[in-house]
């Protein structure tokens, strides 16, 4: 009897939400908030320099706690879920999964991001990496780490933590990623010390150096 009547009350309440105003409005609109609140929450390299501690739960995630509704309509939208910022492999696998096959833009420390989206990779449109860093030794940037194919990279970002100056491994050759020709729209590369790639990039749009 009294599975029955939390049974009942729940239905009871589903309609009484599904009356209100909020609810009656087209999921379009909706999901066009969420998309900026998303965006929002990722603003990429203009935010690394002063970027704050990540959140325990991304807002995508948070979103889906909301009500059933909120729910059905943020795991509808695979491009809600292709802002990823690593914080661990079970919020990766998650991102990466309701992502589905939507371009993917990632934020990484030392990763690798071959090892850290596997197959998913190629899925990669925007790259943000932030080095780390230590006062009593420069960093050092290690081009093996860029040493994958993503066809679909667009943004590169390479920007070391705030205060320090990054140097490329002298163990490596100039060039960014397995190819000479990279078709990058936009690229930044800050405080890199005296190092410039040697790659040539046809469809570049946007370069601070």
């Amino acid at each position: 009897m009294e599975a029955a009547i939390h049974s009942a009350l729940s239905t009871t309440r589903s309609r009484m939400n599904a009356l209100l105003l909020v609810n009656r409005i087209p999921p379009e609109l909706p999901l066009y908030i969420f998309e900026l609140a998303c965006d929002s929450c990722y603003d990429g390299y203009v935010s690394f320099r002063h970027r704050r501690k990540t959140c325990r739960r991304p807002l995508p995630l948070s979103l889906t706690y909301v009500c059933r509704r909120w729910r059905d309509i943020a795991l509808s939208a695979p491009t809600l879920w292709t802002r990823i910022d690593v914080q661990n492999d079970h919020l990766l696998g998650l991102f990466l999964a309701r992502s589905d096959t939507a371009a993917l833009s990632l934020h990484i420390g030392d990763e690798n991001p071959d090892v850290l989206l596997g197959a998913h990779v190629e899925r990669l449109k925007r790259l943000d990496i932030t080095t780390s860093a230590s006062s009593s030794a420069p960093t050092t940037f290690d081009l093996a780490r860029l040493h994958f194919n993503s066809p679909a990279l667009e943004c590169l970002t390479i920007l070391p933590h705030h205060g320090f100056r990054c140097y490329i491994s002298t163990d490596n050759n100039t060039f960014l990623s397995q190819t000479q020709v990279l078709n990058l729209k936009a690229l930044a590369l800050d405080q890199m010390g005296e190092w410039i790639p040697g790659n040539i990039f046809p469809c570049l749009t946007h370069l601070r150096l």
